[in-house]
């Protein structure tokens, strides 16, 4: 075997976009910045991942935990890329 093969890498621009929340005990809705699946969003409450076939669920631009994260409890949303 003999030659070259050569590849090039294309960005999209779209890496996974993070936000991060502050729960006050009561609050259980969320809001995504734009419509995903439940498969497209990572959450985490205080560095825990939570599952989403039973920890939350996701309607538009809205994720809604099935129980509200505690006060003062640190709720992190990571976006993935459509």
């Amino acid at each position: 075997l003999s030659g070259m093969m050569s590849f090039k890498l294309q960005q999209t621009g779209r890496l996974p976009y993070e936000v991060e929340f502050t729960g006050d005990g009561s609050t259980t809705n969320f809001t995504v910045t734009e419509s995903l699946t439940d498969n497209k969003v990572m959450a985490y409450i205080d560095g825990v991942y939570q599952d989403p076939n039973n920890d939350y669920s996701i309607g538009g631009t809205s994720l809604q935990f099935d129980a509200a994260p505690g006060a003062s409890s640190v709720v992190v949303l990571v976006e993935m890329p459509v």
